[in-house]
């Protein structure tokens, strides 16, 4: 499951963007949350860490569940919320491509 989720995602809500990645044998999740007076984007990343069971999480201080529903491509931390992919391609060239 964690190939799958590899890639960079947007808050359904107002939460963080997420940028999903492998790093050697590791996942990590990194968060870019803005900060301070300025708003200043400060990056955090976490391991991304996967229980015997398969379950998924991040220990960011306090255990955060990670889920992904395949059907609807969309990614969940619990307590954050809901998360939807953000496709690179049409993020660049402005134009939606058929069958995505």
């Amino acid at each position: 499951v964690r190939e799958k989720i590899c890639g960079n995602w947007q808050s359904a809500e107002a939460g963080p963007d997420v940028l999903v990645y492998k790093e050697g044998e590791h996942y990590k999740v990194t968060l870019f949350r803005r900060s301070g007076v300025r708003r200043r984007l400060k990056p955090e990343t976490y391991l991304l860490q996967r229980e015997e069971n398969g379950n998924l999480y991040m220990n960011t201080g306090f255990r955060i569940d990670v889920a992904y529903n395949e059907e609807t491509d969309v990614l969940t931390f619990s307590p954050n919320g809901d998360y939807i992919r953000v496709n690179m391609e049409d993020a660049s060239d402005g134009e939606k491509k058929e069958g995505q």
